[in-house]
């Protein structure tokens, strides 16, 4: 006669094969433009991270679960039709947010309410690993846009380098460029976001200390984005390499630039907060 314990490890079993099948277009579409955009690449982290995320708290995990079968299979069951809902109406973006819920529902649905609580920070954590719908990166991404052309110019000027904003357009004496979509640091805040996040949790700061170095990602991501913004114009101005080169270049070297001063951001809150932010594991 199967136990209680092996009943539950065969229905989290084919809950699992079934959410996968249910999920298994929006999940290849995501899949697929973490593979083909560099800018959503970390999506292939994200994952790893949140389970690693889960081992690591894996003391405080609740021993005892009270099964909640009926509210995780009505919740389970609101996901698999905003999937299908999305699949069919060609609503991407809906269709992969709906993983999320989908997964609390197959946590809730064996585990309950404690199980539950427990592992939200990890299941909400996968949210990084979903593309922003189009109409809401536009939206974000154009006063990034701004600030990135405007920001770069402040530093080309302080250089003693002519330069003028207009807009989205930065006005050189040879030339002039543009901060496009793609140059607006937008998925730079949330790769960045993902690692600060992940660092965040990981750490023994109190939930203040932890909101802090997560958010930190913002003005960090965005102040680089700028530094890489006026570094390209510099070039360009003294056409000291081709442009897409020096773009491609500074995507690459703004990386560590970047995590360094998320780092040493850490190391001044630490020095500025020795004991008042931490608390015991």
């Amino acid at each position: 006669m199967m136990t209680n314990a092996r009943r539950k490890w065969a229905i989290g079993i084919l809950l699992t094969a079934a959410c996968l099948f249910a999920f298994w277009v929006p999940l290849v579409s995501m899949i697929e433009t973490w593979w083909t955009i560099p800018d959503y690449s970390h999506g292939f982290f994200v994952a790893p991270l949140a389970l690693y995320l889960a081992w690591t708290r894996r003391q405080s995990f609740p021993s005892h679960g009270r099964s909640a079968p009926v509210a995780g299979s009505i919740l389970l069951a609101m996901a698999l039709t905003a999937s299908l809902v999305g699949t069919l109406a060609y609503i991407r973006p809906l269709a992969q947010y709906a993983i999320i819920p989908a997964i609390a529902g197959v946590v809730l649905a064996l585990r309950g309410k404690r199980t539950l609580w427990w592992g939200l920070p990890m299941i909400a954590y996968l949210m990084f690993a979903i593309p922003l719908p189009h109409s809401i990166a536009s939206h974000l991404a154009l006063p990034l846009q701004h600030w990135g052309a405007s920001g770069a110019v402040y530093l080309l000027e302080t250089a003693g380098i002519p330069a003028l904003a207009d807009g989205t357009l930065i006005e050189l004496e040879n030339d002039q460029l543009n901060v496009a979509f793609a140059c607006s640091g937008l998925q730079m805040v949330i790769s960045f976001g993902a690692v600060c996040t992940a660092i965040a949790m990981l750490s023994n700061y109190s939930t203040v200390g932890k909101i802090l170095i997560s958010v930190s990602a913002v003005p960090i991501a965005v102040a680089c984005n700028i530094l890489r913004i006026a570094l390209i114009s510099w070039a360009h101005r003294y056409e000291l390499v081709p442009p897409k080169q020096m773009h491609d270049a500074g995507g690459i070297l703004i990386v560590p630039v970047t995590v360094a001063i998320v780092f040493l951001g850490i190391f001044l809150f630490e020095k500025c907060f020795p004991a008042t932010t931490r608390e015991a594991r």
